[in-house]
């Protein structure tokens, strides 16, 4: 029997908005938007003190892929959970390999980093608590935006700071050394 109707055991509502974080010139004169996908825990109604001082923590996931073009709404359902329990997730789509070659993957993470500081009022964020977090190609990516900071190679851009709390890449095959 289930007792405890009155408790939610979900977290707060979620809300879902795709925005674009950049629009990169490539090497054919071409242009592409590359979008974002931002996960928050919904304001509206949300108990008086629930938010915490200063905003959301962010993760900033980078979805894995070989480094070719990414499908990263296949793991929302995971971003609605984690954005359930108080936290802001933004899943970013980077120029691929096929478009850009290295260091441009690495370049747009840090570009969105940069894109979520400047944009924490708007997605109530604390932009001093920012994390990396990729899988497979996406976990070095992270790994590399996080190391380098913001020395090189990163973009002509550095008006905002990008360094994060931690950089998380799971699961990934890496020789640091």
């Amino acid at each position: 029997m289930i007792s405890d109707l009155d408790q939610d055991d979900f977290g707060y509502p979620v809300n879902i908005e795709q925005v674009t974080y950049v629009t990169r010139q490539l090497a054919d004169d071409s242009s592409v938007d590359l979008p974002m996908w931002v996960f928050t825990p919904g304001v509206d109604n949300m108990p008086e003190g629930a938010m915490p001082e200063g905003g959301w923590p962010v993760i900033v996931f980078v979805r894995g892929s070989a480094f070719h073009e990414q499908n990263v709404t296949d793991y929302s359902n995971y971003f609605v959970r984690i954005a359930e329990q108080g936290y802001v997730v933004a899943a970013l789509k980077y120029r691929h390999s096929d478009i850009a070659p290295f260091p441009a993957q690495m370049q747009d993470c840090k570009t969105a980093v940069r894109f979520m500081r400047k944009n924490a009022e708007r997605f109530h964020c604390n932009k001093d608590r920012i994390a990396l977090w990729g899988d497979s190609s996406g976990g070095h990516t992270v790994l590399m935006a996080g190391f380098t900071g913001n020395r090189a190679p990163d973009t002509d851009s550095v008006a905002l700071a990008h360094c994060v709390w931690c950089s998380i890449g799971f699961p990934i095959v890496c020789d640091l050394l």
